[in-house]
């Protein structure tokens, strides 16, 4: 991801939005694997949550990790639950979401997803 790119998505307020890094190395060769990030509708009071992981990085449980954190910070501040938009062709991203124990509601379109995660229901 170009360098400008990724400092627009990592700017995080802390009570609307929250992002998560997984990085590897140290020093000079730190380097960010997965990143986890959600967005408050405060309206709605539900998050979209997104995540990217380097494709060398891709099933080894980092999507898992950090959606189990995000939601417990989500959960902790009270949001309501997730939103999320998946590529039907997206196995391993939803069964992240499938796998996380949360009731979810799904709509297909186009070949995407459209995921609703209610944390009450749970």
């Amino acid at each position: 991801m170009p360098h400008e790119r990724m400092q627009a998505f990592m700017r995080v307020d802390y009570e609307r939005d929250m992002v998560l890094l997984a990085a590897t190395g140290k020093g000079e060769e730190d380097a960010v694997v997965a990143i986890g990030r959600y967005n408050l509708n405060r309206q709605s009071n539900m998050a979209e949550v997104a995540f990217v992981v380097r494709d060398d990085w891709q099933n080894k449980g980092l999507g898992s990790q950090l959606f189990a954190t995000l939601f417990d910070v989500a959960r902790g501040k009270g949001i309501h639950g997730f939103v999320a938009e998946v590529m039907a062709d997206n196995h391993a991203m939803l069964q992240v979401f499938h796998n996380s124990g949360l009731s979810i509601e799904t709509k297909l379109e186009e070949s995407v997803y459209f995921l609703t995660m209610l944390f009450d229901e749970n």
